[in-house]
């Protein structure tokens, strides 16, 4: 549902530069999400000091529509038999945000998202995410092909300092093979 706390996160990364800076504005998101006594998991009001955010998020999406890049995903089955997705963002809209609910609307319980160049400085990114699904059993196939790579149980994501060295097709098949 939009908009919701997510979206407001996509659209204050898309607005905001430099680590430091976003990371004190999503605290700021935060406190006034709860200071409003907001559920973070529904709906959230629309407020005047979020709609650059919000606008910025919506034009995120026309871009990723007009695009075709969700269209584009290779939609695939792991061995244990769940439907996964993966999803490479072109270099020339590798600052774009898809995130994996774009995959689950297409009935995938993994998704892959790949970017090129993500984040200030650039980095090949990763992130892997399981709908209501744990992801995280793959972190040790990861870590051992590259340090640095990390998460929480249903999203995981390549080392953070310096991005991913893996080929995508390794990451790829690391997820048909054992996801």
């Amino acid at each position: 549902p939009f908009p919701s706390l997510s979206n407001l996160f996509s659209g204050m990364l898309l607005t905001t530069a430099g680590t430091e800076t976003r990371f004190w504005c999503g605290v700021e998101l935060l406190e006034t999400v709860r200071s409003l006594g907001c559920d973070p998991f529904a709906p959230l009001p629309r407020r005047p000091e979020w709609q650059p955010y919000l606008d910025a998020r919506e034009e995120n999406t026309r871009q990723v529509v007009n695009a075709g890049i969700v269209e584009a995903a290779e939609i695939f089955t792991t061995a244990s038999g769940l439907c996964a997705g993966y999803i490479a963002l072109p270099p020339e809209q590798a600052g774009l945000i898809v995130g994996p609910g774009a995959l689950y609307r297409r009935g995938c319980d993994i998704a892959v998202i790949y970017s090129p160049a993500f984040g200030d400085p650039p980095q090949r990114k990763f992130t892997i995410a399981g709908n209501n699904r744990p992801v995280s059993h793959l972190l040790p196939r990861l870590t051992e092909r590259e340090p640095g790579w990390g998460g929480r149980e249903c999203i995981i994501g390549s080392p953070r300092d310096g991005g991913s060295r893996l080929p995508a097709d390794e990451v790829v098949d690391l997820v048909r093979r054992y996801g």
